[in-house]
């Protein structure tokens, strides 16, 4: 279960994105979030994500605080993006986290392969 508890977001400037948001969300249910522009829809989203922190609150994931991205959590953004950190290589890789390390690699070298990718796996 995806759990948020009064989750709140301010950021430095001052804006309040979020404030005291909270939700359950089990496992197969489809929600929507909607909203104007700027009311906190995309906040609310990275840090579900694990991408932004909240200022107070907790976001769970199966009683498991999400703080950084979770491999159990895939967000697609409006825009192309990568996790800046990681080599190609991880970026495809990143949600095949729970398979064994030797079959993650093989299936992420198949797909750097068949892209003609395979030179830039570590950039």
């Amino acid at each position: 279960m995806l759990a948020l508890d009064r989750v709140s977001k301010t950021y430095p400037n001052g804006v309040q994105a979020l404030a005291r948001f909270s939700a359950e969300i089990r496992q197969g249910e489809i929600i929507a979030i909607i909203g104007g522009s700027g009311c906190g829809k995309s906040t609310l989203l990275r840090a579900i994500a694990g991408l932004d922190r909240a200022s107070s609150g907790t976001v769970t994931l199966d009683s498991e605080a999400i703080a950084s991205p979770h491999a159990k959590i895939g967000i697609i953004f409006q825009e192309p993006r990568l996790l800046p950190w990681l080599s190609v290589a991880d970026n495809i890789g990143f949600g095949l986290a729970d398979l064994p390390a030797t079959e993650r690699r093989e299936k992420v070298a198949r797909a750097l392969e068949r892209v003609g990718l395979a030179d830039k796996a570590q950039a």
